[in-house]
């Protein structure tokens, strides 16, 4: 049975180490070269590569990830959040990093394009067609998720929102991010007429 998961977060605001990437100055150098599946695509800019960086760095080592991202963050969420947070990567080792699909990249960019131009958020594009269908008009596979993001065009912050989750008690996001039923992803991050950023990722069981 194919299953669809479908996630959307509306940013909420908070502090965070920023651009320079010195949070990424303690990981191993194999680590990082590991998750960096995305480093030689090139159609995605940099900050939509260090998405896939980031989150693939919480894939291989959740306890390394606590230690060296959020246990440096200064922000507004939850204690039982990031406490929730700390305890799901306490356990999260080395799975498989994602791997870039450019059909999903393709979905991905459409609908954070078609979002931002409007101003609107959710799953459903503007023209009615389902996130399912928007998918695999774009890529394939029998399970598929979509996170979208509001609010941050930076690649920690962005992440940072997706993992802790604020306001979703159903914490789809995380799962989505650290869950072993996807091994494609697709980012793209776009200008949005109401947030002024979004970034739409794309999962799928199945390359291109």
């Amino acid at each position: 049975m194919k299953k669809l998961l479908v996630f959307i977060f509306i940013s909420f605001q908070f502090t965070f180490i920023g651009n320079s990437q010195s949070y990424l100055e303690n990981f191993p150098e194999d680590l990082l070269t590991k998750a960096n599946t995305a480093k030689n695509i090139n159609y995605l800019t940099d900050d939509e590569k260090l998405v896939i960086l980031i989150i693939n760095l919480a894939r291989l080592d959740g306890p390394l990830f606590v230690e060296n991202i959020l246990n440096n963050q200064n922000n507004n969420f939850s204690s039982d959040n990031l406490n929730s947070l700390k305890n799901d990567l306490s356990i999260t080792r080395d799975l498989e990093p994602f791997q870039p699909s450019k059909g999903l990249c393709k979905a991905a960019e459409y609908h954070a394009k078609d979002m931002g131009s409007n101003g609107n958020t959710g799953h459903i594009s503007n023209d009615g067609t389902t996130f399912g269908d928007r998918i695999r008009k774009f890529g394939k596979g029998g399970y598929l998720a979509e996170n979208c993001s509001y609010g941050f065009s930076d690649a920690l912050a962005i992440v940072l929102q997706l993992l802790i989750d604020e306001g979703v008690p159903s914490l789809g996001h995380r799962k989505n991010i650290l869950s072993t039923n996807y091994q494609y992803v697709g980012i793209s991050i776009q200008p949005h007429a109401a947030y002024g950023s979004n970034c739409v990722q794309d999962f799928s069981d199945t390359g291109d």
